[in-house]
């Protein structure tokens, strides 16, 4: 009918790393994804989405002619009142904390995480772990573990219905935030912590480098003395790691770099 078509490319794991999804939904996206390579444009949310794509293509011998551009995703949160403090149990207040925000499934991260903490804590260091994030897919053992654990409530906290309110009051609380997932298409969780100025331990790869910069505090490989290290290093000061020299995009911008991408979109095809 003369229309043309376009999508917006979160990421492209489920083809990358089959191994953490069910097979079916591998295999889904897998087909998904081989229709998506012939729509007329792709809109990336970020560039190491798009690099992942275009290397995809070349190795699975697909020939597009898809326009292909990039685009941020934002963050932003109502300024929190005094009283949202009062949402957070009294345990958690009580010492330095380290929020993850993430949904609880395989490429998370999770499992590293709270070895890295059980180290910090069988070492004497007094601080939280709290997770935030609904449960996912394939994660029955972790879900157990946490549900078990000695420190649940006392040291470990999981919210996993937090509101808008919890959430940015766990924001504000926190002395730190960490995003151990294995492999993003963008890391929101990233951009929210950045917004509120805290320390981001982050694990070294190429999407959070591209959104954080040097401005992140980077860990290295699957040992759990990696997250503990660095956890350990922003504890001494806080305020050194704190983020002050990079601005996170608002929601209003992200749609700014949308609306620009799509109307150089249109104009390619109306010519």
């Amino acid at each position: 009918a003369g229309g043309h078509l376009g999508v917006v490319l979160h990421d492209i794991i489920a083809e990358e790393h089959p191994e953490f999804f069910r097979s079916r939904d591998s295999r889904n996206f897998s087909r998904w994804l081989r229709h998506i390579a012939f729509v007329d444009g792709i809109f990336a949310v970020s560039k190491a989405t798009e690099d992942e794509f275009k290397h995809w293509k070349c190795q699975a011998d697909i020939f597009s002619k898809a326009q292909i551009g990039i685009f941020h995703l934002g963050a932003d949160f109502k300024e929190s009142s005094a009283m949202e403090s009062a949402l957070l149990p009294s345990e958690l207040l009580a010492r330095p904390s380290f929020l993850q925000v993430s949904t609880l499934e395989p490429r998370k991260g999770y499992a590293q995480l709270i070895d890295a903490f059980d180290h910090l804590w069988l070492t004497g260091t007094d601080v939280n772990l709290v997770i935030v994030g609904r449960r996912g897919w394939m994660v029955s053992n972790l879900v157990r573990r946490i549900k078990h654990h000695p420190a649940l409530n006392k040291k470990l906290f999981w919210f996993s219905h937090a509101t808008d309110a919890e959430l940015a009051a766990l924001y504000n609380q926190s002395t730190g935030v960490v995003v151990a997932s294995e492999a993003e298409g963008f890391g929101l969780s990233v951009v929210e912590g950045l917004w509120y100025k805290k320390p981001v331990i982050a694990r070294d790869i190429p999407v959070f480098r591209e959104i954080g910069g040097d401005n992140l505090v980077y860990f290295f490989g699957k040992d759990p003395e990696a997250i503990a290290e660095a956890v350990s290093l922003v504890l001494q000061s806080p305020a050194k790691f704190a983020t002050k020299t990079i601005k996170a995009i608002s929601w209003s911008e992200s749609f700014s770099e949308f609306s620009y991408l799509l109307k150089q979109f249109s104009s390619h095809f109306d010519k």
